[in-house]
């Protein structure tokens, strides 16, 4: 099953959860997330921001939550296999698989760039834009 964690501080993850199906559930004061990458789901509620200095790649959904804080799911090399669901303040979700289906509701502006097909099944934010990931 999934690796839990509860932090009061920041989560700073990076490696390999495997087996299948196995993913990552965690409630954290913020998050940065290094290359990581697992065959489940990924859910993080965080009570502050969320960044990435490194690749993500999930084989399952992808839920993020940091309500009133900034949500960077950015960086080169993220792969997301699921849905990937965001709330939070200003968001930016990068995706270079074939294909991205996101869902967000922001406070502030958007950016979401795929390499392969964008579906936005749900969007809410001011300043939304879209871009194609070369």
């Amino acid at each position: 099953g999934p690796v839990a964690v509860r932090a009061g501080g920041v989560l700073s993850a990076q490696g390999a959860i495997s087996g299948t199906g196995n993913g990552l559930s965690a409630d954290v004061a913020g998050a940065a997330l290094g290359d990581l990458q697992m065959a489940g789901d990924l859910r993080l509620a965080s009570t502050g921001s969320v960044s990435q200095t490194g690749a993500l790649v999930i084989g399952g959904a992808s839920t993020v939550s940091a309500i009133g804080h900034d949500i960077a799911l950015s960086a080169a090399g993220n792969r997301f296999a699921g849905e990937v669901s965001v709330s939070g303040s200003a968001i930016s979700v990068r995706d270079d698989d074939a294909a991205l289906a996101v869902r967000f509701d922001a406070g502030g502006s958007v950016r979401v760039d795929a390499a392969g097909t964008l579906q936005v099944l749900r969007g809410v934010g001011s300043g939304v834009a879209a871009g194609v990931v070369a």
